[in-house]
C-alpha cells in the first residue's frame, strides 16, 4: 500500500473523529455550537412585569427552537463527516475524492477560524471547536499531499 493511501485513510479517520467530536459538542457544550454555527440570541429588555412574563416565554420558545435547530444541524453535519470519511476511507485512488476532501476542509477551517475568532470575543474557551480546527488542519494536508502523490505518480507511469 502506498503511502498517500495510508494517508488517506487517516485522514478518513479523523474526519470520522469530527463527526464524534460534534456529538459530544452537542451534548457537553451546546454553547459552543451556537458560536460555532454563528447563532445569536435577541437581547430582551422589559420596563414592566407583563413584558418580563412575555420576554421568559419568548425566551422559551426561542430556546426550544434554537435546540431544535442545533439538533437538526448537528445530525446533518455528522452525515455529511461520516459520508466523506468513509467515502475517502474507501476510495483512496481518485482526485476527486481529494479535491472533495480539500473543499469539505477548507470550509470548516473557516468555520473553526470564525468560531475561534468569535469565542476570544466572549473570553470563552472550547476544546471541542479547537481540536477539530485542529483536525482540518491535519487533514487538508493530508489531501494536499495525497494530490500531489497521485499527479506524481501518474506522471511516473
Amino acid at each position: 500500500m502506498r503511502v498517500h493511501h495510508i494517508l488517506k485513510i487517516i485522514g478518513g479517520s479523523l474526519i470520522i473523529v469530527a463527526a464524534v467530536i460534534r456529538v459530544l459538542m452537542f451534548i457537553f457544550d451546546p454553547v459552543s455550537l451556537l458560536i460555532y454555527y454563528r447563532i445569536t440570541l435577541p437581547e430582551i429588555t422589559a420596563d414592566n412585569i407583563a413584558e418580563v412574563i412575555a420576554g421568559i416565554a419568548f425566551a422559551a420558545v426561542l430556546a426550544l427552537i434554537i435546540l431544535i435547530l442545533l439538533l437538526i444541524l448537528t445530525i446533518v453535519t455528522i452525515i455529511i463527516h461520516l459520508n466523506i470519511g468513509i467515502i475517502t476511507i474507501a476510495i483512496r485512488k481518485s482526485k476527486v475524492v481529494s479535491i472533495f476532501g480539500m473543499i469539505f476542509t477548507v470550509f470548516n477551517i473557516i468555520m473553526g477560524a470564525f468560531a475561534l475568532i468569535s469565542l476570544a470575543d466572549f473570553d470563552y474557551f472550547s476544546g471541542f471547536i479547537l481540536f477539530p480546527f485542529i483536525i482540518y488542519i491535519i487533514v487538508l494536508g493530508i489531501c494536499i499531499f495525497s494530490l500531489i502523490r497521485q499527479i506524481q505518480l501518474r506522471y511516473e507511469d
